[in-house]
């Protein structure tokens, strides 16, 4: 599943052929690169709606600022929501060091502005030592931007929400991938059970995150509590400062 216009953009390097981005980097060295994740949200929405939501993000830059984008990077440290069938990731060693082939590649060829879009919890150690490897490399200058990090969206996010806690945001982005996917995201089926207290997932990550535990421990495929449904209009209004949020992160980089 990807977000619609995603793969239909000619900003997508995919549908770019060599000597078109040959020519684009003779006047833009800019390129957005969007990480994503296979990983259950809920017992009965799309495994990949952080991956939508990140191209989404992605294409809405895009579209403001005239920069190529990459075709997203799919997998990501996954491997704690292991226990809900088809999540799909990678230990945190190979995420780096994909990332960092992937980022140090590009700029080889000719880029020099690099945004990565992350809204995913688990891969922020693996892309954050992967940007240190590569930066200053060939003058090139590259980034991320993580809507946890951004002080408007979290504003936003206590607002409607009620909190803000480090970690997966999983109902701002179920929201949101409403707001992008209608119907795909069932409300319906989100039903949390019991969730534990805060202390107990605190203890479940220092100890390591084991994928069975996590499945004990909320059945939902949840972290957060569901207090209320899944919002379209909360997502759209939290998707808009994200994306404002992104174009900025990218014009910071020169």
């Amino acid at each position: 599943m990807h977000f619609p216009a995603f793969d239909s953009s000619p900003a997508n390097l995919g549908n770019c052929s060599s000597r078109q981005v040959e020519d684009h980097l003779k006047r833009d060295t800019r390129l957005l690169v969007p990480l994503g994740a296979l990983e259950a949200y809920g017992r009965d929405t799309p495994l990949a709606a952080a991956t939508v939501v990140c191209e989404a993000l992605t294409v809405e830059v895009s579209k403001a600022s005239g920069a190529l984008f990459a075709p997203a990077f799919a997998y990501g440290c996954s491997l704690p929501f292991s226990a809900f069938a088809g999540t799909g990731g990678v230990r945190l060693r190979v995420l780096l060091n994909a990332l960092t082939d992937l980022i140090r590649e590009w700029v080889r060829q000719g880029f020099r502005r690099l945004l990565v879009v992350d809204v995913t919890w688990g891969n922020r150690e693996a892309l954050d030592e992967a940007l240190d490897r590569v930066k200053g490399e060939r003058g090139a200058v590259v980034a991320a931007y993580r809507w946890e990090d951004d002080s408007a969206v979290r504003e936003c996010v206590q607002r409607l929400f009620g909190r803000v806690e480090q970690g997966r945001w999983d109902m701002p982005l179920l929201c949101m991938a409403s707001h992008l996917l209608g119907t795909q995201v069932r409300l319906e089926a989100l039903g949390a059970g019991k969730r534990p207290d805060d202390q107990t997932t605190r203890n479940w990550i220092r100890r390591g995150r084991d994928p069975e535990r996590f499945r004990k421990l909320f059945p939902s495929a949840l972290l957060w509590p569901v207090t209320q449904g899944v919002n379209p209009q909360h997502g759209a209004e939290s998707f808009g400062l994200a994306a404002k949020g992104a174009r900025e992160a990218l014009a910071r980089l020169g």
